[in-house]
């Protein structure tokens, strides 16, 4: 009985720490403000202005998702940049610091002007 009891604590354990490390390791965001007191346009065009800024070249892709393209030396990188109830999510395998921080910036100075 202790046995078995040991077992089902462990794998209990185990479960909760995979899950727990799978959904804060799902997206990479190092500014995970909401700002879900500025209208989509608004945040979308801080999107557009921020990525271009930066030298990325920026593409409407949905409604509420933008695709980031960068080149350098014939190899390039993308990343999406998706809006959900104000929060901003970035997916993909580039690295995009710059980016973040662009866009970052054009949503607060955009959202200090109110």
């Amino acid at each position: 009985m202790k046995k078995l009891l040991s077992v089902l604590c462990i794998s209990t354990l185990t479960i909760v720490l995979t899950t727990g490390c799978t959904a804060t390791g799902s997206t990479d965001e190092a500014h995970s403000q909401d700002y879900k007191s500025l209208s989509n346009k608004q945040i979308h065009e801080a999107i557009m202005n921020g990525g271009e800024k930066a030298g990325w070249k920026m593409t409407e892709y949905k409604k509420n998702e933008v695709i980031a393209e960068k080149f350098n030396n014939d190899e390039g990188e993308m990343i999406s940049v998706k809006v959900h109830n104000g929060h901003l999510t970035y997916e993909g395998e580039a690295s995009h610091g710059d980016l973040e921080d662009a866009i970052y910036e054009e949503l607060r100075s955009t959202g200090s002007e109110h």
